[in-house]
Parts: structure tokens; sequence; C-alpha cells
């Protein structure tokens, strides 16, 4: 099985609680944020299998729905950032449920780049009687992430 996930979306910051050590020379991320969030998933969902000496059984099934969440962010020092992110929404052109929640470690290791890692749960309910690929669970599992900065 297979499946590829991309957001896209926009944010709003709601509170934002600025470093008191900023100056204009040496600018720090803010001490906390909250955002809210919403957007939409595009979900690929792909299954392959072949029992035995049986035929090959193939199929694939892409899913389009919207969410919303909230997303915090804590600074502890200039070069460290810790995320925390959930949502929820729909898995396709039904109701079917979709919600993820995740933490991310940001680690900005120059002016410009940073690396991360953290782990995430994606909750979905993507099963259709009528199309053989579908999916009824929770996946879970490590991030990694690389963020370039202009």
């Amino acid at each position: 099985p297979t499946i590829n996930i991309f957001e896209f979306g926009a944010s709003y910051t709601f509170v934002k609680i600025a470093n008191k050590n900023a100056t204009a020379s040496e600018p720090l991320p803010p001490v906390f944020t909250a955002e809210v969030l919403g957007g939409g998933r595009f979900f690929h969902l792909g299954l392959g299998l072949q029992a035995n000496n049986n035929p090959p059984q193939e199929g694939s099934r892409n899913l389009v729905g919207p969410f919303v969440g909230n997303r915090f962010k804590v600074s502890p020092h200039k070069a460290v950032t810790v995320i925390g992110k959930y949502t929820v929404g729909g898995s396709g052109a039904g109701s079917n449920l979709a919600w993820s929640a995740g933490v991310l470690m940001d680690l900005r290791l120059k002016k410009g780049f940073s690396l991360g890692g953290g782990y995430r749960w994606l909750g979905m309910n993507a099963d259709d009687p009528n199309n053989r690929i579908g999916f009824d669970g929770t996946m879970r599992g490590l991030m990694l992430s690389m963020t370039l900065y202009h």
C-alpha cells in the first residue's frame, strides 16, 4: 500500500508573544505563536497485492478534502522551535473524516536553513463500497523536515 498526502492552505496568527531580547541587529523568533489553519488536502491511495499464484490486484484512488486546525510554536532558544499542529476535516467528496496531529522540533543550523524531526498521526476513513481501494484506520510515524528561508 502507498499513500501520498499534499496539504495546501493558509494560516492566521492570532497570538504572538515577541522575544524581549530581540533587537534590530539580532532578530529572534517569537517565544510563542498560535495560529488558525484552513485549507485542503490531496490524498493518493494505491494498493497492489498478489497472494500465492492468484493474479495481481492493483488499484488507486485520489481524494480531496478540506481541513481546519491550529498550530502552536514555542521557541525556547533562537535556534530551536517546537511546533505542535492538529487538523480535522474531510477525506473526499463524501462526509468521510480525516484528522492529523503532530509535533516537530525544528533546529535552525544557519540563517537560511533548518532541519527538523518529529512524530505525526493521521486518522482517515476513506472506505467506499463502490471502490476497491479504501482505508479506514490510523497511520503514525516519524517525520523529517528541511526548511530553506529567504
